[in-house]
């Protein structure tokens, strides 16, 4: 008797137990779908970003909540959010340590804009969109909802965003990423994304591989990013707070890339480079870098030089070394130990500075000594210290309203004058010794006419063969 009553009591027990998993469940799928739930999603994501929020009506099967749509405008950290097919799944276990315990978090598409808004300073102050909603301690099933949430595991299928950081705008394309939780941190990476540069529109760097650490107050990672057969490897720590430390290394970028249109055909060779970066409220790198296979042709200039020395080798100069260290410090770039060398026929060494004020470098040129001979008339007047082989002149350089200015030139200009003239002088001499003769039986008169047509036609031929050499 006491056995059936039992096993009747454990019956009823197990009925109400079943109706009361039944019953909670339905209650529970209800309230994640209604009004007041959202409100409450709504007013506490808006208050993690500070900034407006907008969210879809969330779905729960009993394992997994989804939302096919939330976004964010005018947050502090960025202008606007977008998340499309968000699910996770949820442990149980975390209900009764009042957390969101999300095992499993995976977003379908992302689209994040880090670019400040144009009206950013008349924007009103941020306010929330709802009012804050309490829990009724007397509601039972309402004060059993969980306060905070924790995620083990973080999936993003295809991530897309636009950002602007130091000056440097870009966006990024395609991305997945992956974060699990360690502990208060998250180890992530980035099996696939692809970023570019405003600045340089025709690049676009594909992630080889990205991971790393994000932890609560910075992000440390390691990244290598590829071009082509160009590599890019990063590496360093971003804290939230805006600071970010930066070291890597650029491998096998063909220079051409780099430069206008006017001037990819004429410079060739692959640019190597090893660079430190802080960048804060004053931004500062520093490093090395040099070019591999390094050429210069197609000049109008080295032609004609070639022509009237014939040496080919002004035609294509191929550089056995193109160095330089290099410093930043916000928009100012400083450029030193510059070496720019043809083994035995050309050198150029110096420093640089650039910057939105001014553009400007010295520089000391050397032409090898067995090339010197082969020089137009004059030059070994102008290059008249012997060192190291070389023999050297000086050349600054600037660039000034869209246009380079050097002092080289109108030196050349002057040696080569003054070797014309001199010849002129010298021809001049030998007309005169002939035209004595003359002199003794026409008059001087005649003499002095004859001399200054013959000046003036010398005249004539020299100004022809310099405009000649200067390709005009």
């Amino acid at each position: 008797m006491k056995s059936r009553l039992l096993i009747k009591s454990l019956l009823i027990v197990a009925v109400l137990l079943v109706i009361l998993v039944i019953s909670g469940y339905f209650w529970t799928k209800s309230y994640i779908r209604s009004d007041e739930f959202k409100q409450i999603v709504t007013h506490q994501l808006e208050k993690a970003v500070g900034g407006n929020a907008t969210v879809g009506q969330t779905e729960w099967d009993g394992w997994r909540l989804r939302n096919e749509s939330v976004q964010v405008l005018s947050a502090e950290r960025f202008h606007d959010l977008e998340i499309n097919r968000l699910s996770m799944e949820l442990d149980p276990r975390g209900f009764f340590d009042r957390v969101w315990r999300v095992s499993d978090l995976n977003i379908r598409e992302l689209s994040v804009n880090f670019s400040p808004s144009p009206d950013l300073e008349q924007r009103a102050p941020f306010e929330p969109s709802v009012s804050p909603v309490k829990m009724g301690v007397k509601d039972i099933g309402k004060a059993w909802l969980p306060r905070r949430a924790e995620v083990d595991y973080i999936s993003v299928d295809n991530a897309n965003g636009i950002f602007e950081a130091q000056k440097l705008s870009g966006q990024w394309q395609n991305v997945a990423v992956k974060l699990e939780r360690e502990g208060k941190d998250y180890r992530f990476s980035v099996p696939r994304g692809m970023l570019s540069f405003d600045r340089y529109p025709d690049f676009e760097w594909l992630v080889s591989t990205c991971q790393g650490r994000l932890k609560p107050s910075a992000v440390f990672f390691d990244s290598e990013l590829t071009h082509d057969s160009a590599v890019l490897s990063v590496s360093g720590e971003k804290d939230f707070a805006g600071a970010a430390s930066l070291q890597g290394s650029l491998r096998d970028l063909p220079v051409e890339r780099l430069l206008p249109p006017d001037w990819q055909k004429r410079i060739g060779g692959l640019l190597q480079a090893n660079f430190t970066a802080h960048l804060d409220t004053n931004s500062t790198s520093s490093g090395s870098a040099h070019v591999t296979q390094a050429t210069l042709t197609a000049l109008p200039m080295l032609d004609i030089i070639a022509d009237k020395t014939g040496i080919d080798k002004f035609r294509t100069i191929r550089f056995d070394i193109c160095e330089a260290d290099f410093e930043t410090l916000n928009d100012t770039m400083q450029a030193e130990n510059i070496v720019i060398e043809s083994e035995g026929f050309l050198k150029i060494t110096g420093a640089y500075t650039h910057s939105a004020q001014v553009s400007q470098g010295s520089f000391e040129i050397g032409i090898a000594e067995e090339v010197m001979p082969q020089m137009p008339a004059g030059t070994n007047e102008l290059f008249a210290t012997p060192k190291d082989g070389y023999f050297w002149t000086t050349m600054n350089l600037s660039y000034q309203d869209g246009k380079w200015k050097e002092d080289l030139s109108p030196r050349l200009i002057t040696v080569a004058l003054r070797a014309l003239m001199g010849g002129a002088t010298n021809k001049a001499n030998n007309i005169l010794e002939s035209l004595a003769p003359k002199q003794k039986e026409a008059g001087e008169e005649n003499a002095v006419d004859e001399l200054l047509k013959t000046g003036e036609g010398l005249i004539q031929k020299g100004a022809k063969s310099f405009f000649d050499l200067l390709g005009k």
